[in-house]
């Protein structure tokens, strides 16, 4: 998984920086004990979460202690509220959904997790899944129903939560990641013996399956769901060290153009409404550290547009798209930027 470093001190997660539109802000967080977080999401009405592990360290006996935390915030990232903190190696998912909050914690020894709750103080277990299980995803309906996409014994298998969990399906060994919308599943293949990669959308009320077949590419990066229900792919064709970047509507796939940039390795994707945000790196010949940009599109006319990126001298995690603005961070130093783009995209 992606990590990057935090300092905290219980309670609370406090983040300091001065906005100015369409630039990077930088602030730091400070407190006592490392944390290792790697998922942030922003609902639309702009409440952020910032999941994932504290780690806390016994000096005299050396042993350490993991536990599975989440902050929020209701301000833009300034400050941050602890809401969560319990058992589980770390927060994965957070779903909003019926005025409920539903939190997806992976455990590699006791099994993953699903909670949920109505005021983010009281927390109750929906489903434990079985140790050696990997939750990929998972997708509330307005009824209450839960999906998950899970991995177990090298294979994806959705699932029913209700009262017991219900086997709906179990995929081939060929399908790598997923992605849970409204209607249907997303699922990416590779199919090794006749080296054909593809999306697949297996319809969830019908139970049909549609293969879209990608035969630039060789190799997956990354997959994201926007809020409209369109499906982003991050690939690359690595004999032509050509980076791809895929959108699929429920209907049709097509190739996003990201020129210049093409011969990159685009390593993440996040998009929200008509801002795309993708990551690419590019090593360097004589040493480990190269070169990573952070880019920004914006869709017009179902184009995109190259607004501007960020090269880095050192690497730098993937961003985390909010309402008017993104986060990024720097790799194992707890530092943060904040950018808000309103200024570069007035549409």
């Amino acid at each position: 998984m992606r990590t990057f470093v935090l300092l905290l001190f219980p309670g609370s997660l406090l983040l300091s920086c001065t906005g100015k539109s369409g630039h990077w802000d930088e602030f730091q967080s400070r407190g006592l004990h490392g944390g290792i977080y790697d998922y942030m999401f922003f609902t639309t009405d702009s409440t952020g979460y910032l999941g994932g592990m504290e780690r806390l360290y016994d000096v005299p006996t050396g042993t350490k202690t993991n536990k599975a935390v989440l902050y929020r915030t209701r301000n833009g990232g300034r400050t941050w509220q602890l809401v969560f903190h319990g058992r589980g190696e770390y927060v994965d998912k957070v779903r909003k959904a019926n005025g409920k909050t539903y939190l997806g914690i992976q455990h590699y020894m006791e099994g993953p997790v699903i909670y949920m709750s109505e005021d983010e103080k009281n927390w109750r277990l929906l489903v434990r899944f079985s140790p050696g299980v990997l939750i990929k995803d998972f997708y509330v309906y307005p009824d209450g129903e839960l999906l998950a996409l899970v991995r177990q014994h090298e294979r994806l298998a959705l699932l029913r939560i209700a009262d017991s969990i219900e086997m709906l399906k179990s995929f081939s060994r060929s399908c790598q990641n997923g992605r849970l919308t409204k209607d249907a599943l997303y699922l990416t293949f590779v199919d090794r013996p006749a080296s054909s990669f593809g999306l697949i959308r297996y319809d969830l009320d019908a139970g049909t399956e549609k293969r879209y077949f990608m035969p630039k590419i060789n190799w997956f990066e990354d997959m994201f769901a926007d809020n409209r229900g369109r499906i982003w792919i991050a690939a690359k064709e690595t004999k032509k060290h050509k980076a791809l970047l895929f959108r699929f509507n429920g209907y049709k796939l097509e190739e996003i153009p990201i020129d210049p940039y093409d011969r990159y390795d685009l390593e993440s994707i996040q998009v929200r409404d008509s801002l795309i945000y993708i990551q690419i790196n590019r090593r360097s010949d004589i040493g480990p550290i190269g070169v990573t940009k952070h880019l920004f599109y914006s869709l017009n006319g179902g184009k995109s547009r190259h607004k501007t990126g960020f090269p880095f001298p050192l690497y730098t995690e993937p961003a985390c798209i909010k309402p008017g603005g993104a986060y990024l961070s720097y790799m194992g130093t707890g530092r943060f930027q904040e950018f808000f783009p309103r200024n570069l995209f007035p549409d």
